[in-house]
């Protein structure tokens, strides 16, 4: 329930997530995986993408929420500042959730599913 130019940042290996959702990825990657892409160039370029497109919510996938704060410490500190926490989702095998941040600035029109998500179109 977001445009279809909207795109999802997913901040670990999850590439599974922009395809069910029928978006596309955020920030230049499909995921940002164990360090891959992490110098601070990389980073500065990662956040600029970020700036420049419709990105309504950023997905940590489980187990990986401190590692992304310790390997991606300027595009951690970008999600800090522009999202808060909206949900956590458990996923079967895994100690830590899922964690579902949704951008600040996101102004609702309406609500998806039983979980009440904010909708913006």
């Amino acid at each position: 329930c977001t445009p279809a130019d909207a795109r999802i940042f997913v901040t670990g290996f999850a590439p599974e997530v922009p395809y069910y959702a029928g978006r596309g990825f955020a920030g230049g990657h499909v995921t940002l995986y164990a360090g891959f892409h992490a110098s601070v160039a990389e980073q500065q370029q990662t956040v600029a993408r970020l700036e420049g497109q419709l990105v309504p919510f950023a997905v940590v996938p489980p187990n990986r929420f401190a590692e992304f704060e310790r390997l991606y410490p300027d595009v951690a500190a970008h999600v800090a500042r522009h999202y808060t926490g909206l949900t956590d989702v458990p996923v079967d095998g895994f100690e830590q959730p899922s964690r579902i941040f949704v951008h600040r600035a996101l102004e609702p029109t309406g609500e998806y599913g039983p979980e009440r998500w904010p909708c913006s179109k």
